[in-house]
């Protein structure tokens, strides 16, 4: 059960019951500030969806104009499903199809958590189960307003941990200062019950000293890299930069250049990765005086 309370008193809760023909089935309800059932929300103020078969939501958030998002599976194997409603509980049209996006990833997985991010996008927190190494692993997928992927995120749109585990319990996620979101969950292992993981989000190809009259793109090619990658940027002025790898929990991984000196104009930097280094995403940070000025994600294969 997940619950939020909105702008005016009332309270949304998402949650699943065990129908008269036992399948399992989500429902979205609101309650009052008194607790009472809201009458204007869906039907008695419920919402029981209509998907086929064994259904769950386990996500639930509230968008800046009241649309409310869930996100949970459906069916086994369990399918990833995320639902957006109006504000009354009927299912918003402008997303997905009919309100529904269920082809986010192809992979078994199911939605676990949502949140709505500052510029209206959509994070969801979520596992998917990989059948050979029977483990699993939790993934990040962000979506755009029209429930689309944001192929700006991620590998388009999807990122993936490298980290496995063997069961997988309840699972939620936050957003700190500094772009970082941090995920707590239950792996249902008595000898590890919780784990605390923290990412760090948009990555994005930036520029130095910004509005010099030189083109500042900070490309890195290949990507995904493999061997060796080249990364080009450009300086408005002289300055001494500082180029560092980071795994995606801000561990720092490898110093590429410290404190190196560069003249203005555009550079080429080419780095050999050693094979040491496991496959899975990375943070290309670039830093003057020690402060990051630019970020980029990139993956190893």
């Amino acid at each position: 059960m997940n619950a939020q309370t909105q702008t005016d008193g009332n309270i949304l809760l998402a949650g699943d019951y065990y129908a008269t023909n036992g399948e399992l089935k989500f429902t979205v309800l609101r309650l009052t500030p008194e607790g009472a059932f809201d009458q204007t929300f869906g039907i008695n103020g419920f919402v029981d969806d209509v998907l086929g078969g064994d259904n769950q939501v386990s996500g639930l958030a509230i968008q800046a104009d009241g649309k409310i998002v869930v996100t949970g599976f459906v069916g086994f194997p369990k399918k990833l499903i995320v639902l957006r409603y109006l504000s009354n509980g009927t299912r918003d049209t402008s997303f997905g199809i009919d309100g529904l996006q269920n082809q986010v990833i192809d992979e078994l997985a199911e939605g676990r958590d949502v949140l709505i991010r500052e510029d209206g996008k959509i994070l969801l927190l979520g596992r998917m189960e990989d059948t050979q190494t029977n483990s699993n692993q939790i993934f990040l997928a962000q979506l755009l307003a029209d429930g689309t992927l944001d192929t700006a995120f991620g590998n388009n749109g999807i990122f993936i941990s490298s980290v496995p585990t063997a069961s997988f319990g309840p699972c939620s996620m936050f957003l700190t200062e500094g772009n970082k979101l941090v995920v707590g969950r239950n792996s249902s292992v008595s000898s590890n019950p919780l784990i605390i993981t923290r990412f760090i989000l948009d990555l994005n190809v930036g520029v130095l000293n910004p509005g010099s009259d030189i083109q500042q793109n900070l490309l890195i090619y290949p990507n995904p890299i493999t061997d060796h990658f080249t990364l080009h940027f450009a300086l408005q002025a002289p300055e001494r930069v500082s180029i560092n790898l980071f795994d995606m929990s801000g561990k720092l991984v490898r110093r590429l250049a410290q404190d190196q000196f560069f003249d203005a104009g555009e550079h080429k930097e080419t780095f050999e990765t050693r094979q040491e280094l496991p496959s899975g995403n990375y943070a290309l940070a670039i830093s003057m005086e020690g402060k990051i000025v630019s970020s980029i994600q990139i993956l190893k294969k």
